[in-house]
């Protein structure tokens, strides 16, 4: 709130206001600004501030790194086809990407395995797409006459960038 103050030259008291009308919603501060690096100014919209103040309290907010969950999986993928590996690439990266709220990376570890890395801000949505590329990755490999094993990793939280 100090960088924000001096930002738009105002004085404590109006900070103090401010600072008032978040907290009748929030524990501390830094949730209101951390509810704004999720999601947005929007959860700001009820709290009759000025628009330099939301503009300010959003800039500050892009500065917050919010944790996330981080869950992996092996992925042994053989098909045995002479067009194999154009295969299992296709699948692989029809999978890869955003969604819902989550973001899904492989990358090669080795013939035959593969690594399937889910990013979300919590466990649930990030186990609920793991589980869905899993799925979507084995229909696929086996409709093309492929053999499909994966083996889960630990999860983590990370900070990275959604």
């Amino acid at each position: 709130m100090d960088i924000i103050k001096s930002k738009l030259g105002y004085d404590d008291n109006t900070i103090k206001e401010i600072e008032d009308k978040l907290l009748q919603k929030y524990d501390f501060i830094y949730d209101a600004f951390e509810a704004v690096a999720i999601k947005g100014t929007e959860v700001l919209s009820s709290y009759d501030l000025k628009p330099e103040v939301i503009e300010a309290i959003e800039h500050e907010s892009k500065k917050i790194q919010i944790p996330h969950i981080e869950v992996r999986a092996v992925l042994e993928i053989v098909v045995k086809k002479g067009n194999g590996i154009d295969i299992i690439r296709n699948i692989l990266t029809s999978v890869e990407g955003s969604k819902n709220n989550a973001k899904i990376f492989i990358t090669y570890i080795g013939a035959p395995k593969y690594r399937l890395t889910v990013t979300a801000e919590n466990f649930k949505v990030a186990e609920k797409v793991l589980n869905q590329a899993i799925e979507k990755i084995k229909n696929n490999i086996e409709k093309n006459g492929g053999a499909f094993k994966f083996t889960r990793e630990e999860s983590k939280k990370t900070h990275q960038n959604i």
